[in-house]
């Protein structure tokens, strides 16, 4: 069967200016009007793809373990107890490994400290007499804990100012005090005041390397994949369109800092070549928002000659009757004709023959999933000349039976538009580097009868995210120590100065 809207709509529509004579009607094609037909496809909620964002501590760890060493101090060595002359002590820690916690928005990396002590005093008169704890039996615990809170500006540069939180008895049970009584030394407060001296020496290193991550230089690597057209099939695209990155909540697990962020984006599918990818730079990073999903374009294409096709199954062949006679439906077609709205041609026999044309907006029916044409009616030119004659053909019966029947389905070509979707956008973008979503509706927009297809404009709506392994950021970690050739830390008691191992 030959397309209805190409032959007649452009053929003999274009040498007939309209006819009428006895028993026969040749109505021309309505005027088509495109060139003001559609505005800029509907605005659509903003969608945010969750990006976790993990910064490796580990260095930060590292340089804890450096400031306070797994063990120092020695038991066996004497120093003189300050404002005692005959009075002298010694002590010995060792410490279990740094380990991160996390709280909220703030990392904690804290370590258990074991330790032991004796103190000797030298009386004018008699020997010397001494005492200790924890030289038998359980050793009294001390803890440490150094905060993280990290944090980025819009610029994108970290900060991670360290904070010693706490540092004291790990109970305050007896257990965990160590006092040589008859000096009445506090071995306890001299062992932690050596630690923390320890410990706040090497915090602003710390923060200086935390700053020193380029965040920005990792994040910009990810928008670049971001910015890339995703191919769904043959001549099928989405692009994700980022038009902006905001700072979403603080979290982490282990040894990593993780913030999420946020990718405002407009998703859309595109057809055709292969779009070509957008210079657009990472821009600055925005305040934190209200979180919000995945709300993607979709457009559906339906070729007026599938319509054809599916029209032609429910009325070609079919008769209506009505009063004055019977029109018999010989073949009908679909085409677009501008302002939204749709024309269908109808090539009749029966009682008269000839053809008609009817023009409506097409609605989408959601009850159903189908496109229908509720407001269906006969077009201006072809009324005038049924008015002259054939006035029969005007029926009502006429026009509710094409009403009725004049639909096609939609919702399983949208539905497979939007799998195609979820499924192209599932996949490793880079390595290290992947995108995930769920679709979990699509409702229809707008439809537009175009001069080549009908174009159904849906919104479907679910959730995405990135997802970035430490694939991605194993290289990932801070520039170089500001003091590369030293670092501090501590032994035997006093502080010392000891080359930094070679990185």
């Amino acid at each position: 069967m030959r397309r209805f809207s190409a032959v007649l709509a452009l053929g003999l529509g274009s040498i007939l200016a309209g006819c009428e004579t006895g028993d026969r009607v040749l109505a021309p094609p309505p005027e088509r009007l495109f060139d003001a037909d559609e505005g800029p496809p509907p605005a659509l909620p903003r969608t945010v793809v969750n990006v976790p964002m993990l910064l490796d501590l580990s260095a930060a760890v590292a340089l804890m373990e450096s400031a306070l060493p797994a063990r120092f101090g020695d038991i066996d060595r004497r120093m003189p107890v300050p404002g005692n002359k005959r009075g002298h002590f010694a002590y010995e820690l060792t410490r279990e490994p740094f380990a991160v916690t996390v709280r909220a928005d703030t990392f904690l990396i804290g370590s258990t400290i074991h330790y032991r002590g004796r103190g000797w005093y030298d009386p004018p008169i008699g020997p010397e007499v001494g005492g200790s704890c924890g030289t038998k039996g359980q050793m009294p615990r001390a803890r440490i804990v150094v905060a993280i809170r990290p944090a980025l500006d819009s610029a994108w540069n970290l900060s991670a100012r360290p904070v010693l939180r706490f540092l004291g008895p790990l109970t305050k049970t007896e257990r965990d005090q160590c006092e040589v009584s008859f000096l009445k030394l506090d071995v306890t407060s001299k062992v932690l005041g050596a630690a923390r001296g320890a410990i706040r020496q090497q915090l602003p290193r710390i923060a200086v390397r935390l700053a020193s991550i380029d965040v920005r230089r990792e994040f910009d690597k990810v928008w670049r994949e971001i910015l890339q057209p995703i191919r769904l099939a043959d001549s099928v695209w989405l692009l994700l369109d980022p038009k902006g990155v905001r700072l979403g909540r603080v979290s982490g697990t282990n040894a990593m800092v993780g913030t999420t962020v946020g990718i405002d984006a407009q998703p859309r599918i595109v057809a055709g070549t292969r779009p070509p990818t957008p210079a657009t730079p990472l821009p600055p990073l925005a305040p934190a928002g209200d979180d919000a999903g995945l709300n993607l374009l979709v457009e559906g294409r339906f070729d007026y000659g599938l319509i054809d096709a599916a029209l032609s199954r429910a009325v070609v062949g079919r008769e209506i009757k009505a009063p004055g006679g019977i029109l018999r439906i010989e073949e009908i077609g679909a085409f677009g004709v501008g302002k939204g709205r749709l024309a269908l041609g109808v090539r009749f026999g029966g009682t008269a023959r000839g053809q008609i044309y009817f023009i409506g907006t097409p609605r989408y029916d959601t009850a159903t999933g189908r496109i229908t044409v509720p407001d269906l009616d006969y077009d201006a030119t072809t009324t005038s000349l049924l008015v002259k004659g054939l006035a029969w053909l005007k029926a009502a019966d006429i026009r509710d039976y094409l009403r009725a029947r004049a639909t096609f389905p939609s919702a399983d070509a949208l539905e497979r538009l939007t799998d195609l979707a979820a499924k192209g956008m599932n996949r490793e973008l880079a390595p290290g580097v992947s995108i995930s979503a769920a679709i979990n509706r699509t409702d229809v927009l707008r439809i537009l009868p175009r001069p080549d297809a009908l174009v159904v404009q849906a919104k479907a709506s679910g959730q995405a995210a990135l997802h970035i392994s430490d694939v991605f950021f194993r290289h990932l970690g801070p520039g170089r120590d500001p003091a590369p050739n030293e670092s501090d830390t501590i032994g035997s008691g006093e502080a010392r100065r000891t080359p930094t191992p070679s990185r």
